[in-house]
C-alpha cells in the first residue's frame, strides 16, 4: 500500500485513514474515515479506482478495472453487476484500491481536472477475504525503503480487551511494533490453516529478538502477561504452505492492547529465498531477503 499526494492547487488535502475491508466473496465493502483538511479546504468528492495488480501491462502499469465517482462517502461495496466493473473480483488475484479525495473550485463534485483545486490519492493493496475471516480487517499502507514495512501511521482507536484484526501481505514471518505513545500489545491471535499451524514467538531483549521457546498455535490467543510488550516477531510460516508474498493472500492477525489509545504501529514482513523445482524467489516488490532460522523438527 502506498500513499502519495497529487496537489493541483494551494490547499493540500490529507489522506484517508483507518481503511478496512469486510465481507468475503466478490462484493467486499471498504470503509474509511475522512481526514481533517487545511483551513480553506474542503472535500467535495470521493472517487475509487481498483487496479488488478496480478498481471501488469507492458508499460508496467496495472490496469484499472473499476473507476467511479461516489460523492462524499466513507464506504462503498463493490457491486459485481455494476457495468463499471470491467471484470469480477476473484480469489487468488491481487488488487489495489485507490481513494481520491478532491477539493473543487466551485465546491461541487465533478468537473474533472479543470475543476480540481486540490487532490489526494491513497492506495491500499488487498485480496478478497476467504470464508470464515473476521468481519472487519484493517488494511495498512506500504512505507518504502531499504526494508519496506506496513504502517498504520494514521492510527485507529483501540481499547483493552478487544481483538483488532490487521492484514499485511503474506511472507515467512512478521515483526510487529507499536508506534510512539501507543499502548503495548497485550495478546496476539494468529490465523489458522497456514502450514502446520504452529509459529515461533521471538521477543525483544533490548537489543535484538531472541527465541522465547514458545510455539503459538493458529486460532489460539496468546497473552504476553504483565504490562504487555512493545514489539514481537513471528516466524515459522513454511514455504511449503505456498504463501507467495507477491500474491496478496490474507494472514490476518488479531492484536489486543494493554490500555486505551491509538495503534499507529507497523508490521514488517520477513521474506526468504526458497528453492523450489524451478527456483522461485519469494520476495514482495522491493523487499530485501532475510535469513530465517531452521524450522522446528
Amino acid at each position: 500500500m502506498t500513499t502519495t499526494p497529487s496537489i493541483a492547487g494551494a490547499v493540500r488535502l490529507d489522506f484517508v485513514n483507518s481503511m478496512t475491508i469486510s465481507g468475503s466473496g466478490p462484493a467486499p465493502t471498504f470503509s474509511w474515515t475522512l481526514p481533517s483538511v487545511a483551513p480553506g479546504g474542503a472535500i467535495e468528492s470521493v472517487r475509487v479506482n481498483i487496479r488488478d495488480t496480478t498481471t501488469f501491462a507492458a508499460d508496467g502499469i496495472a490496469p484499472i478495472i473499476y473507476s467511479k465517482g461516489l460523492g462524499l462517502v466513507t464506504s462503498f461495496t463493490v457491486n459485481p453487476s455494476d457495468p463499471a466493473l470491467l471484470r469480477p473480483l476473484v480469489e487468488g488475484r491481487t488488487y489495489s484500491l485507490e481513494i481520491q479525495l478532491a477539493d473543487t473550485r466551485n465546491n461541487l463534485p465533478g468537473g474533472g481536472f479543470a475543476n480540481t483545486l486540490s487532490q489526494s490519492r491513497s492506495f491500499f493493496d488487498f485480496s478478497l477475504l476467504p470464508a470464515g475471516s473476521p468481519p472487519t480487517v484493517f488494511l495498512p499502507t506500504l512505507v518504502p525503503g531499504a526494508i519496506p514495512h506496513y504502517s498504520f501511521a494514521q492510527g485507529n482507536p483501540v481499547v483493552p480487551g478487544t481483538l483488532y484484526f490487521y492484514d499485511p501481505l503474506v511472507a515467512v514471518g512478521y515483526d510487529y511494533q507499536i508506534g510512539t505513545g501507543d499502548p503495548n500489545f497485550a495478546a496476539v491471535l494468529l490465523p489458522t490453516g497456514v502450514g502446520d499451524n504452529l509459529f515461533d514467538l521471538f521477543l525483544w531483549n533490548g537489543t535484538s529478538y531472541v527465541d522465547s521457546g514458545i510455539d503459538l498455535t493458529g486460532g489460539v490467543e496468546y497473552a504476553f502477561g504483565g504490562a504487555g510488550v512493545d514489539r514481537f516477531r513471528i516466524l515459522g510460516i513454511e514455504a511449503s504452505a505456498g504463501l507467495d508474498p507477491s500474491n496478496v493472500t490474507a494472514f490476518i492477525t488479531g492484536l489486543e492492547f494493554a490500555t486505551e489509545g491509538r495503534f499507529t504501529g507497523t508490521m514488517t514482513p520477513i521474506t526468504q529465498l526458497v528453492p523450489l523445482p524451478a527456483t522461485v524467489v519469494l520476495l514482495a516488490a522491493g523487499l530485501a531477503a532475510m535469513g530465517i532460522r531452521a524450522r522446528r523438527e
